[in-house]
């Protein structure tokens, strides 16, 4: 019974903050999307519902697709080891508690 207590509060305290990041990116994403002029964008399919793929045989469109997610992944990948190197350098290289707070936060976000 005491370990169950011991699990309980983090387990809560990290399905709130899921739940509240979760809440943060929709509501963003639906504010962004609201302002957001979909017809001057150059790949505007996944937004407005086109298919990109049509016409198109299925090894053309599955090596169209894979180099679309690979230049995603690399992209968001390359800046997550920007951040995370930057928000690190931060942590270690100073002395104020505040900054070294700020890049353990940031480092850690991801």
């Amino acid at each position: 019974m005491n370990a169950l207590a011991a699990v309980r509060l983090p387990l809560l305290h990290g399905l709130t903050a899921a739940a509240v990041t979760a809440v943060l990116v929709a509501w963003f994403t639906q504010s962004v999307l609201r302002e957001a002029d979909l017809s001057t964008l150059t790949l505007n399919v996944l937004l407005r519902g086109s298919d990109p793929f049509q016409g198109k045989p299925l090894a053309e469109a599955l090596a169209l697709a894979l180099g679309r997610s690979l230049a995603l992944v690399v992209a968001a990948l390359a800046g997550a080891a920007v951040l995370g190197f930057v928000a690190g350098a931060a942590y270690a290289l100073s002395p104020s508690r505040l900054i070294r707070s700020l890049g353990w936060g940031l480092g850690t976000i991801g």
